[in-house]
């Protein structure tokens, strides 16, 4: 696993590809790449731009969740068109699309079990979660621990507490991946509001 040491802060653009298989977890900035080394397990490596991306699937589907009116937190003007844009390139690659915006902390984690529950349990489907979002990173025992906000969550400056009720730390999406055998790659721009990483990783753009 390749742990990122980032703000606290960000904006996050997180793409999950599901696919059947071994669990890995690959974390990616713009300066940082999948790393080769044996210890961090199985890295997807995208064909050349252009071309469709583990075609080999029977079924894709993609859930896009963004969360841009915040009760406590910045709002996100940007990520309803984001979704857009990241709804048509990925339907022009065959995915069948479902998108929610502005989740509350229990209609997110409702949402991400429905889709798993849906379609992640045939071999033969791929999936691919993106969440737009804020995200925040805290210390925890001495390691970075992330989580993706939705949009009632508190400011954990101001209530840690109430901020952990709600958020999801990232552990808990690679915990619900894993419970199905998923392979999890996941990419997160912690500095700007929108990056073509992307599309840099998986090849669609």
């Amino acid at each position: 696993m390749c742990v990122l040491t980032a703000v606290k802060r960000h904006c996050w653009h997180l793409a999950m590809l599901l696919c059947l298989g071994v669990l890995s977890a690959c974390n990616v900035t713009q300066q940082e790449q999948p790393s080769e080394k044996a210890d961090r397990g199985h890295v997807i490596r995208p064909k050349p731009i252009g071309q469709n991306i583990l075609s080999s699937y029977t079924g894709s589907y993609a859930l896009l969740i963004g969360e841009s009116n915040y009760s406590h937190w910045d709002s996100l003007e940007t990520i309803p068109t984001e979704l857009k844009l990241v709804e048509k390139v990925l339907k022009a690659q065959g995915f069948v699309v479902e998108k929610a915006l502005d989740l509350n902390a229990v209609q997110l984690r409702a949402r991400f079990e429905q889709f798993i529950n849906k379609y992640g349990f045939k071999a033969s489907h791929r999936l691919l979660f993106y969440f737009g979002g804020h995200g925040y990173t805290r210390q925890y025992k001495g390691y970075d621990k992330g989580y993706i906000v939705p949009i009632d969550a508190p400011d954990p400056e101001t209530d840690e507490t109430g901020f952990l009720r709600k958020a999801i730390s990232m552990d808990q999406i690679y915990a619900w991946a894993s419970g199905v055998q998923t392979l999890v790659c996941a990419i997160r721009d912690t500095r700007a509001c929108y990056s073509p990483i992307f599309w840099k990783v998986f090849g669609l753009f």
